[in-house]
C-alpha cells in the first residue's frame, strides 16, 4: 500500500555554517519568499532532514559545535500545523553528515555518518529507522530507532532516496 502525504508548499533549510544558531528558514515554492521557522530545541549542523509521513519535517542527528564536536543521537520534527518543534526518539547511534529518507510505507531512514567530517573522524555502515506510519493522522511514532542492515562499507556526507515502486 502506497503512503499518502500531506502536500505542503515549501521546503527547509536546516543548520549550516552561519552565525545564527539553530538556524532554520523555509521557502515558499507558491511565493519565492523565505521565511525564518523556530529554532530547533538543540543546535545542529550536517543533519539529516527528511518530510515524514504527517508532513512535518523531521531532523536527525547532526553535529553541535560546542567546546568539542560532538555528533548527536537527538531527533526532532518540525510540525507545520502547530508551529512547534516535537522531540523524535534518539538515534541508536551518534551521527552527523548522514542523509534520511522516507519510504513508501512511512518509516523515516537515517542512513550512515560519522563522528564528524574533520579528520582523523570514524565513519558509519550503519542504518537506522522508525515507524512513522504507525500514527500517520496523530503523529505517535514508534517507540524506538530499529537497527536496519548496516551498508557494505561505511559512508560519511553520503545522499539516499527511496524508491516507491514495490520492486
Amino acid at each position: 500500500e502506497r503512503l499518502v502525504t500531506k502536500a505542503y508548499s515549501f521546503f527547509c533549510v536546516v543548520g549550516g555554517a552561519v552565525a545564527v544558531k539553530g538556524y532554520v528558514r523555509s521557502f515558499r515554492l507558491d511565493t519565492g519568499a523565505w521565511s525564518n521557522l523556530p529554532l530547533c530545541a538543540e543546535q545542529r549542523n550536517m543533519p539529516a532532514v527528511v518530510r515524514d509521513a504527517t508532513g512535518a519535517i523531521a531532523v536527525m542527528g547532526g553535529l553541535e559545535h560546542g567546546e568539542e564536536l560532538r555528533a548527536l543521537r537527538t531527533a526532532e520534527r518540525y510540525v507545520v500545523e502547530t508551529g512547534q518543534w516535537e522531540p523524535l526518539p534518539e538515534l541508536q547511534v551518534a551521527r552527523c553528515c548522514c542523509s534520511g529518507a522516507l519510504d513508501a510505507r512511512g518509516r523515516l531512514f537515517v542512513v550512515g555518518g560519522g563522528d564528524n567530517m574533520y579528520r582523523s573522524s570514524r565513519a558509519w555502515s550503519s542504518i537506522e529507522w522508525l515507524d512513522t506510519a504507525l500514527g500517520s493522522d496523530t503523529g505517535d511514532y514508534g517507540e524506538a530507532w530499529i537497527p536496519g542492515p548496516d551498508m557494505r562499507e561505511p559512508r560519511c556526507a553520503l545522499g539516499v532516496a527511496c524508491s516507491y515502486r514495490a520492486d
